[in-house]
């Protein structure tokens, strides 16, 4: 049975989802049936830089060496360097490191491509869900909320519709809004639904109730990834 990893993030933490050191803890476990794994923890990463953090989803393998993941515009805004990243997928017993530097800024939306430069042979591309996602639908998060990851939350889509930051071009809603728990550091945090399929992504949180969260519809973070990488 592989030792299941839990990155922890201990740190006094600011509005914008800061931590400044983490360590793992290991921990056995007895096999006592087979369980069915969740498959957005072979996807799901975290990003670091100069003591702030995000959530994040490998979405593209090019090769044995290279991916990009997505995450949140507002983590990589400023960073001129590199990013650590860190995944924690079922098939490897330890923490797996990726280099990260920012490949594309959305112009007008919450999202972020940032190229991986690590061994990819462990990691999966998180599958987008190809049906429209419908209120009171259970769907989970998998990020970083106060700083502790890979943690897993579920809750419902509660509504989608259009932001007033919207692009004129866009008819379809650009928001989505689910009773997920989310905290600082969950911004990146892949939505999903019961088979691991892509319904959004985190972008903020109800600072006054935490288990409010806002997110961008898959659809829109799939153009965004087709359009970076088309060559």
């Amino acid at each position: 049975m592989r030792n299941i990893l839990t990155l922890l993030l201990i740190s006094l933490f600011t509005l914008s989802c800061t931590v400044q050191q983490y360590y793992v803890i290991k921990m056995n476990a007895t096999k006592k049936k087979k369980l069915k794994l969740d498959p957005v923890y072979n996807s799901a990463v975290m990003l670091m830089s100069g003591g702030r953090s995000a959530s994040g989803s490998i979405v593209r393998i090019i090769d044995k060496s290279t991916s990009y993941a997505i995450t949140v515009k507002h983590f990589c805004e400023g960073i001129k360097g590199s990013i650590g990243v860190a995944a924690a997928p079922h098939r490897s017993s330890k923490i797996v490191m990726f280099k990260g530097k920012i490949d594309r800024i959305h112009k007008s939306l919450d999202m972020c491509l940032v190229r991986l430069e690590g061994d990819t042979s462990f990691v999966r591309p998180i599958k987008f869900r190809n049906k429209k996602p419908y209120v009171g639908m259970q769907l989970y998060t998998l990020g970083a909320p106060a700083g502790m990851w890979p943690s897993k939350n579920t809750g419902y889509l509660t509504g989608a519709s259009k932001s007033s930051a919207s692009p004129p071009e866009l008819k379809e809603p650009d928001i989505i809004a689910v009773s997920v728990p989310s905290f600082y550091g969950s911004s990146g945090s892949p939505i999903y639904d019961d088979r691991g399929k892509m319904v959004g992504m985190i972008i903020a949180v109800n600072l006054k109730f935490h288990h409010n969260s806002i997110g961008i519809p898959a659809y829109l973070i799939s153009d965004f990834v087709s359009h970076a990488l088309q060559k």
